[in-house]
């Protein structure tokens, strides 16, 4: 399955770091001040929304380490159709 994460604090950081090895294909994005030296995290590039936007039907699945409210605000916009969409998380 494949799937992108979405982190938006440092704590979220470590929890997304436990996905790693657990699913063949995990993209992790986060801010750009929060990049870490793991060299696994992508910075957001055209911001969070933009970016969420912008690889929204890319992926499987989408995990966001953030609260749930941000979550439901940024993917609505994209939804079309449980048969087609994502799954969030």
């Amino acid at each position: 399955m494949k799937l992108a994460v979405f982190v938006l604090t440092r704590p979220g950081l470590e929890i997304a770091l436990r996905l790693d090895g657990a699913f063949s294909e995990i993209d992790f994005f986060t801010l750009p001040r929060l990049m870490d030296n793991s060299g696994k995290f992508q910075p957001f590039r055209e911001g969070f929304a933009g970016t969420v936007a912008k690889v929204f039907q890319s992926y499987e699945g989408i995990i966001f380490i953030s609260a749930l409210a941000v979550a439901m605000r940024t993917v609505a916009p994209h939804l079309v159709s449980k048969a087609v969409d994502p799954a969030v998380v």
